[in-house]
């Protein structure tokens, strides 16, 4: 059975309960004690929610990888080899770790250069917020529309689902919105524009293209849940790493092309949280996302 494993993005390790079900791991303790030795030895044990208020978003990032390599790592050594790697803001470093594109050691000083150099980060380009109708009502393409009208970047996750970013006039238009179609609206849901090209100037700033130098070729195949399509090189992986953070990201469709069109049966929910299964039952168009199995994690 051809099977891939979902990367989830900035929110996976936010949440102490999720991570917990996943910390006595062997690989994910490994992993976090090289956070330690990698200049994160005052924050890898602070609660990844508490990082992210204080803007810590480098921490959170390699806390992230931390756990989602590890869990991946764990997994493939009890057996489970995935034929295709997805994975998408945040999601997007482990994906390239496990695939043996890039040293776990460069992504956690990527990490803490981006911590280190991030004191001007642009938090008057706007905002993020979350989006959700209703059971039984879904997020229609005038509304997909009407934001894009707005410049709003619109990544509709699922039916009912979708993580909206723009500027903050823009988004309390969108706040209007869905009170009068009877929407719950969430914000911010960071206080920066993610999936947006409003952020493409901070990634400039920060320099992310020196870290090409430490990369290689995949080692499998890797799935861009951004690009919708296959990503072959280094090059490829790194790219795909800006468009992550400045373009709309579109699991459903990546799935369902994967399913349709490569042939693949099984997704794998790496986790630590649990958002890719939870949105997989709340949508008919997203193929069933399953947790990582439990008989293979407690084989530790």
């Amino acid at each position: 059975m051809r099977t891939a494993f979902l990367f989830p993005g900035l929110h996976s390790a936010l949440r102490r309960r999720d991570r917990e079900r996943y910390a006595e791991l062997p690989s994910v303790q490994a992993r976090l004690a090289q956070l330690r030795e990698g200049g994160f030895a005052g924050q890898w044990q602070e609660d990844c929610a508490t990082l992210a208020d204080a803007g810590a978003y480098g921490a959170v990032a390699a806390i992230t990888c931390a756990y989602q390599c590890g869990i991946a790592h764990h997994l493939m050594s009890a057996g489970m080899q995935p034929d295709v790697m997805v994975g998408c803001s945040l999601g997007d470093l482990a994906r390239n770790v496990c695939t043996g594109a890039l040293p776990f050691a460069e992504v956690v000083r990527l990490c803490r250069h981006f911590d280190d150099n991030a004191v001007n980060f642009p938090h008057h380009l706007g905002q993020t917020c979350s989006v959700r109708a209703p059971a039984g009502r879904v997020i229609d393409r005038d509304f997909e529309r009407d934001c894009e009208l707005m410049g709003l970047a619109i990544s509709v996750m699922s039916r009912r689902h979708a993580i909206i970013s723009g500027t903050e006039l823009a988004l309390r238009v969108v706040e209007d919105a869905c009170r009068r179609r009877g929407w719950a609206c969430e914000g911010p849901h960071v206080p920066f524009p993610v999936h947006s090209p409003l952020i493409e100037p901070t990634l400039n700033d920060l320099a992310l293209d020196q870290w090409a130098s430490s990369g290689r070729d995949p080692d499998r195949p890797v799935y861009s849940a951004v690009q919708l399509r296959f990503l072959n090189t280094c090059e490829d992986l790194l790219a795909d790493m800006r468009h992550c953070y400045t373009r709309p990201v579109r699991w459903t469709q990546a799935m369902t092309q994967l399913q349709r069109e490569h042939g693949v049966e099984r997704f794998i929910n790496i986790g630590p949280c649990q958002s890719l299964a939870l949105l997989s039952r709340d949508s008919q168009d997203m193929p069933r996302v399953e947790k990582a199995p439990a008989r293979l994690l407690r084989a530790a």
